[in-house]
């Protein structure tokens, strides 16, 4: 199994300047914090999808911590993980149902960046239009918007 961000987590931090990994063989159980994130004074923590064994470092990523935001799911992976016992996929979400969840997201997260930002066109300017919001866009919200933003749209912690 690969673990990297996800595309929304991804531009709400935009490019890291810090990373905190784990190591190769270090056995990671879900739900636990498995690897840190930061850009300035943002910061993230992204927990485990399962129990398992870290496999295989990317550290082409750590190198070039551009790979972590602008391609997520090709060249910015974080780690290969060995699942430990049973894994049910319906525990992910996927196909028409998956398609469906972010549109709502997107939506969602429009309305909730046009109010909260220090630039509300930001949110117009990236959102309206069906795109995707800029990179980095949560360094337009104060704090307590920003731990809202990581705890109620990508269920991450702030890493504090």
């Amino acid at each position: 199994m690969t673990l990297g961000v996800g595309l929304m987590a991804a531009r709400a931090l935009g490019q890291p300047d810090n990373i905190c990994l784990l190591s190769e063989g270090k056995e990671v159980r879900k739900g636990q914090p498995c690897f840190r994130l930061g850009r300035g004074n943002r910061q993230m923590t992204l927990r485990a999808p399962v129990d398992g064994i870290i496999d295989q470092v990317n550290v082409s990523a750590l190198k070039d911590s551009s790979t972590v935001s602008m391609d997520p799911f090709g060249r910015g992976w974080i780690y290969r993980i060995e699942p430990r016992g049973e894994i049910s996929l319906e525990e992910f979400i996927s196909g028409a149902k998956a398609d469906g969840w972010l549109k709502s997201e997107i939506s969602r997260l429009r309305d909730f960046l046009a109010g909260r930002t220090e630039s509300p066109a930001l949110a117009g300017a990236t959102l309206q239009d069906g795109g995707m919001p800029v990179d980095g866009f949560g360094e337009q919200l104060d704090d307590e918007h920003w731990h809202q933003l990581l705890e109620d749209f990508l269920g991450l912690e702030t890493g504090n």
